[in-house]
């Protein structure tokens, strides 16, 4: 009692909440909000940035803007920056009671989080909190049809078009995190093809057939799993469908995103199996590897970082 206490206090001073939970992503849910409402997104297209916010009075748009970053910007920075735009926009004129909707949830979580340094997440929630009008901010699952999402998406794609960047954004930890991801994979596959072509010389290539790379990703715990990714890159550990850690017993046992595949691969009460039972029985063993394939396709889509 005492941590929901405390929980809506931290709600009601900071203003933030959902649309919807979260939940997992084919059960779509909408709900109009009535009044003023500003919808924000970013987007990234063949490296170019762009970041937009739509106003509406009742599904009547009234007003927008388009953002144009430096290319170093990443889409987390471009969702940020419009929801900070669109904040100065609700203070300079005068909106005393405004909701403002994003689909990033990485962006809400970092400025739910009273840990975080970052110098624009602290002066948006500054701002937010100083303004003698009410200001809350609401998440919504992108691309299920919410009109101001598809708008803001629509001129934030806009945006990457133009030719000069109206904000520029500093070289950033996540910028070079992805430089050097890119450099050490293409250091690491050269390493390989090198190191193999020195033992192995005129074997055959199916040598390199005989390991599972979705196995192996079970066995070690290794791989995609966001928990793993985020001890070197420091990216968000939570889960596609919501959950805050995704790790391999997340992907196997509980994630909801997967419950077709468990249901025609897995034995009953797998709960309660060990992961190596599971990894023994043939059946089983399919079901696993068609989970990390289908995780991998669903990772390489296009996202928030690559919308």
């Amino acid at each position: 009692m005492k941590l929901v206490k405390l929980l809506e206090n931290y709600q009601v001073r900071y203003n933030f909440s959902f649309l919807k939970p979260i939940i997992p992503p084919w059960n779509i849910f909408q709900q109009e909000l009535p009044g003023l409402s500003i919808s924000t997104d970013g987007s990234k297209i063949n490296g170019k940035v762009g970041g937009a916010f739509v106003v509406y009075n009742n599904k009547s748009e009234v007003h927008h803007q388009c953002l144009r970053l430096s290319d170093n910007a990443t889409v987390y920075s471009a969702k940020l920056l419009a929801i900070k735009r669109a904040t100065e926009y609700a203070i300079l004129n005068g909106l005393s009671n405004i909701n403002i909707i994003s689909d990033s949830r990485s962006v809400l979580l970092a400025m739910e989080n009273v840990n975080n340094i970052d110098a624009e997440i602290r002066g948006t929630k500054n701002m937010i909190k100083e303004h003698p009008g009410k200001i809350t901010l609401h998440w919504v699952k992108a691309h299920v049809g919410h009109i101001g999402n598809e708008r803001a998406d629509e001129l934030a794609k806009a945006a990457t078009l133009r030719t000069d960047a109206d904000h520029m954004v500093a070289f950033d930890s996540r910028f070079a995190k992805k430089l050097i991801k890119k450099e050490i994979l293409v250091v690491a596959i050269l390493q390989k093809e090198h190191i193999f072509n020195l033992i192995c010389g005129s074997l055959t290539a199916d040598i390199r057939t005989l390991g599972n790379f979705f196995l192996n990703q079970n066995y070690t715990g290794h791989g995609t799993f966001a928990v793993y990714q985020a001890r070197f890159f420091g990216i968000p550990t939570t889960c596609q469908c919501g959950h805050p850690q995704e790790d391999r017993n997340h992907i196997v046992y509980e994630c909801p995103l997967w419950n077709e595949i468990r249901k025609k691969s897995f034995p009953k009460g797998y709960k309660n199996a060990a992961l190596g039972l599971l990894l023994a029985n043939s059946i089983s063993k399919q079901g696993l590897i068609s989970i990390m394939r289908h995780k991998l396709q669903s990772d390489l889509q296009p996202s928030e970082e690559e919308d």
